[in-house]
């Protein structure tokens, strides 16, 4: 009874002055940052890049299976065609398919995969920017400005100093895809 007193009693003592000490809070619009990251805009000319060659290559094998299947509906149309010559160009069609979904897939798991170690960089180095910004101004939580609901006159936006940080201008132009990196 007497430990139970005292642990209360101490725990009157602390909650005021925990209550009383102050948390720094601010917001950061990451995405902001990125779009204009030197970095982020090199990635992303690199990704495209990537994905144009399988598309282009899609394209190709797509194009070689309209082929073939033009060539076995010919065949098809004419009577005298022997049954052996079209299950031969059917079984052609067959593999084509299953060869054009493979590389689909292939490419699709390539891509993500370039976009991850493409992008991987470029979000730490921010986060590293961030979390400098945050410690060098006394800030306890930054959350994300675009999952704010409410933010009260207290919180404050260290985007321009996590840009600055950065050394990313404040005149910076978003990338823009298609435009490559500048």
């Amino acid at each position: 009874m007497k430990t139970t007193k005292t642990l209360l009693g101490l725990l009157l003592c602390v909650l005021p002055l925990a209550a009383s000490a102050q948390n720094n809070f601010a917001y950061v619009n990451t995405q902001e940052i990125m779009m204009v990251s030197p970095e982020y805009k090199t990635a992303m000319t690199k990704l495209e890049s990537t994905s144009k060659q399988y598309e282009d290559q899609l394209l190709k094998l797509n194009q070689e299976g309209q082929k073939k299947l033009e060539e076995y509906q010919k065949l098809e149309s004419n009577p005298a065609t022997d049954q052996t010559i079209l299950k031969d160009k059917r079984d052609e069609l067959a593999a084509l398919d299953q060869r054009i979904q493979n590389f689909r897939q292939n490419a699709t798991e390539s891509v993500q995969k370039a976009q991850e170690t493409e992008m991987m960089p470029v979000i730490n180095k921010i986060r590293t920017a961030i979390n400098d910004v945050a410690n060098a101004q006394g800030i306890d939580y930054v959350v994300e400005e675009g999952s704010l609901i409410f933010h009260s006159t207290k919180a404050v936006s260290i985007t321009a100093a996590v840009r600055k940080a950065l050394g990313i201008p404040s005149n910076a132009t978003p990338y823009q895809p298609g435009v490559g990196a500048k």
